[in-house]
């Protein structure tokens, strides 16, 4: 591995810039004042740096499978020999468990991941993820860990190919061309509501998110779904997540009701509230996209922490006197699994310089960070504490048990359980190419829910 000065430089900026949050992100060497890049797990230190000391429930294992493109229209179908069931209203882990009589979620995985439409070579069935909570007077703690063989903290990137920036990444299964690579950021996303508040399938169907989880947010007319070219997209460029119930007469993807319909639903609490966890996009600034489900997967109010970046005036290379580089230079790319520091603004970042002279093969990041504004807008009011190690992503999400946003739901487990569902992307994989959880329920120690948050 090559040796790239700055570290001390390095330093100075992030403690300067944002204290304990962004400090040591990459290796100091002992011997001298110079920073090496020993893979992806040196972009990654310091991205634990003021974690809170707290004592968590116990752990538990809940397993996200691949779901190929199994919607809520096919959960209802024919084609799903559980269609009765669900559509009596029963709960998918009362059938699918270890103690169930249809397939387990790990055994579902195995037996869809290679059923997709399109399916991803050599993907792995299904993750166990390791859960924990904890709440105290003020903030509610949720963790999560799962093994993956590499981490993704970068989204994409541009390289530079003969004389030019070329954009040359995708994501699983999309083909690979000559000198083409995969780059997409591992993500974890967490949707959950009170199970006091009913969220249905649809407009008087008698199942809801508490039975069947992220399946009341997705169907077959979205983006990379089976009936997607039927939709027409009138209402955006790409049709991802939303509830039946914000469609007239539960209709399709291009049949919204109307704003005040809407805004019904969210003043009476009837959406699932989303995290989104990024490794590209918001670990190295420490925070998540704070969003939920309605009539679109939409963030919620505030300005998000990344942008677009590309090679061009006015955005962002690396800066040199910190990074010892302009652009990564290309052979430490697979050096570090596949991924690049994040250019963070007013850390490690200056503007584009046109006339500086780049090397062939040489790699910006075509996404640029910025350290949220204190106090935090409702987008970015969950800090997010992460790291990769051992093979392991570990990721701790902490947020106040009341943010005071109509977008948030108020997070109080002694006072209920909580419906959570989780997913899982890795792999440079996106879009519908996730491994999903059926929901399980979340409450205080002694409430009888899966997920036991510890009083602290």
């Amino acid at each position: 591995m090559k040796q790239y000065q700055g570290s001390k430089v390095l330093a100075a900026l992030f403690m300067a810039a944002v204290p304990l949050v962004l400090a040591g992100c990459f290796h100091s060497s002992s011997s001298d004042s110079t920073t090496k890049v020993t893979g992806s797990v040196a972009f990654m230190d310091g991205w634990m740096d003021g974690l809170p000391q707290v004592t968590w429930g116990p752990e538990v294992t809940v397993t996200a499978f691949a779901p190929a493109q199994r919607s809520w229209q096919w959960m209802v179908s024919a084609d799903h020999a559980g269609a009765e069931f669900v559509n009596g209203g029963t709960g998918c882990v009362n059938c699918h468990s270890d103690a169930g009589f249809a397939p387990s979620p790990a055994e579902l995985g195995a037996a869809l991941v290679g059923a997709d439409e399109d399916p991803i070579p050599g993907k792995r069935g299904f993750v166990d993820i390791t859960v924990q909570a904890a709440y105290d007077a003020e903030k509610f703690y949720l963790r999560a860990a799962w093994q993956t063989k590499r981490p993704g903290v970068t989204h994409d990137i541009w390289t530079y190919q003969g004389g030019d920036w070329v954009r040359n990444s995708h994501e699983k299964p999309e083909e690979l061309g000559t000198d083409e690579v995969y780059s997409r950021e591992d993500r974890i996303g967490v949707m959950f509501a009170p199970v006091s508040n009913v969220i249905p399938a649809a407009d008087g169907h008698p199942n809801n998110f508490n039975n069947v989880g992220c399946w009341v947010t997705c169907h077959s007319d979205m983006h990379d779904m089976p009936d997607m070219d039927e939709a027409g997209y009138t209402l955006g460029d790409e049709i991802t997540k939303y509830l039946k119930i914000s469609r007239v007469g539960g209709g399709g993807a291009n049949d919204a009701v109307d704003d005040t319909a809407v805004a019904a639903y969210m003043n009476a609490g009837t959406f699932p509230d989303m995290w989104h966890f990024r490794g590209g996009r918001g670990a190295a600034v420490q925070t998540l996209t704070d969003g939920y489900v309605m009539s679109t997967r939409s963030s919620d109010s505030g300005a998000h922490p990344y942008a677009t970046n590309s090679p061009a005036p006015g955005n962002y290379m690396y800066d040199i006197d910190v990074m010892g580089f302009h652009a990564l230079p290309g052979d430490e790319w697979a050096d570090n699994m596949d991924n690049a520091p994040p250019l963070i603004v007013g850390v490690n970042a200056v503007e584009f310089d046109h006339t500086v002279v780049f090397n062939e093969g040489d790699i910006l990041p075509r996404r640029r960070l910025t350290v949220p504004v204190e106090p935090r807008d409702s987008r970015n009011d969950v800090t997010a504490y992460s790291s990769w190690k051992d093979g392991v992503w570990t990721v701790i999400m902490v947020r106040d048990r009341d943010t005071g946003h109509a977008q948030d739901h108020v997070l109080n487990p002694a006072a209920g359980n909580y419906t959570f569902a989780f997913s899982i992307f890795e792999d440079h994989s996106g879009g519908r190419w996730h491994h999903v959880t059926f929901p399980v329920t979340l409450g205080a120690t002694g409430s009888g829910a899966i997920i036991q948050a510890a009083a602290n």
